[in-house]
């Protein structure tokens, strides 16, 4: 059995009573409708006229109008994530990046799926140093999608180099250079990640490739030279500090590693020019060696000068006796019997060795 449908079958009409309720309500929604295409419309003006604005402060480097009118973008439009980004980005820019930071997780409340805003949260975060955070955000983006792997891989590095997880930045770096083998940046921080774990073959291998692109890239003759430190090839080193100083002859930072260099190598009257440029660093480093040069020279109160400006920074406690015997015995070269109480002071904190010279200037 079934129900055979007929051949003509008739529609019901509607009653007077349908007919209205119909026109009332197609006349309703033609209201709806034409008022909500006025609102898109007012909308559309009115963000064409912030983003002309916008352009117009980014093009005056008006920061504070730059902010002012992404706040109106996104009053007026909450949901659009591309503000709320782009804002975030400006942000990251002025390296205000806990205010970054916010605009990013609102994106994320916004749409939890929109990676671009999550690998910006991560660059934050790497920027607050909060490295777990920011590894965490970087996975997640390296997990999810192929089109940011590249930088995610190399930004993720860094917070593990940050972290001194220094086998999982070398693991991350090589896969950030599998998409791009000629970012700098990398390399470096890669070079250096098998120095701190004492794979200084490796390290020099990449470095020396480094410099035949690029012979003057400071930071991979920083690195040459701690490696060169340690795989006494200071002289080859030194030819990379030479070669760079004579195109760049003021640089603060290689000047100093040339004069390291040369104090090194007991060459102190020739590390003198190099060291004195690089005491502008105002920094540690500078000031000691200065003072250690200045020592060997004879130099009694430029070295005491020098030296007493390197306590200031705070050294370590094997630095400061060092430094306490240099002075006193600088002191004794000037008056005898002046610097007794800083060598005695070096004794106390563990450099025994300075007891000979205390016994025979002291304890006349």
């Amino acid at each position: 059995m079934y129900l055979r449908l007929t051949s003509k079958r008739e529609i019901p009409k509607p009653n007077s009573f349908q007919r209205i309720s119909w026109v009332i309500l197609f006349t309703l929604l033609s209201f709806s409708l034409t008022a909500q295409l006025s609102i898109y419309k007012k909308q559309d003006s009115i963000r064409t006229v912030y983003l002309d604005s916008l352009q117009y402060y980014y093009s005056k480097n008006n920061e504070r109008k730059v902010l002012a009118t992404f706040d109106q973008l996104i009053e007026l439009l909450p949901t659009a994530t591309e503000y709320l980004l782009r804002k975030g980005v400006y942000l990251n820019r002025l390296e205000q990046y806990q205010q970054s930071y916010y605009e990013f997780n609102k994106a994320i409340e916004v749409n939890p799926r929109l990676l671009e805003a999550y690998f910006w949260r991560g660059l934050s975060l790497l920027n607050l140093k909060s490295y777990d955070s920011a590894i965490k955000d970087f996975s997640l983006v390296i997990e999810k999608t192929n089109r940011l792997d590249s930088m995610a891989y190399k930004y993720r590095g860094m917070a593990y180099f940050e972290k001194e997880d220094f086998i999982k930045a070398t693991i991350d770096f090589d896969s950030a250079l599998f998409y791009n083998k000629r970012d700098f940046e990398i390399l470096i921080r890669l070079a250096q990640s098998h120095f701190n774990s004492k794979r200084n073959d490796t390290a020099l291998k990449i470095i020396d490739n480094l410099l035949e692109t690029d012979p003057y890239h400071p930071d991979a003759i920083i690195i040459k030279v701690n490696i060169c430190f340690e795989q006494n090839c200071l002289n080859e080193a030194l030819n990379e500090c030479k070669k760079y100083l004579l195109k760049y002859p003021e640089d603060e930072s290689i000047n100093l590693l040339t004069g390291a260099i040369l104090v090194e190598k007991k060459e102190y009257a020739a590390s003198l020019p190099n060291l004195t440029k690089s005491i502008r660093l105002n920094n540690k480093e500078s000031f000691f060696l200065y003072g250690v040069a200045n020592y060997y020279l004879a130099n009694d109160q430029v070295a005491i000068e020098a030296l007493q400006k390197t306590l200031s920074f705070n050294p370590s406690q094997n630095e400061e006796m060092e430094i306490h015997f240099m002075i006193g015995v600088c002191k004794n070269n000037i008056q005898t019997g002046s610097g007794c109480a800083d060598i005695k002071k070096a004794i106390s904190m563990g450099l025994h060795d300075a007891s000979s010279t205390y016994n025979e200037d002291c304890k006349k």
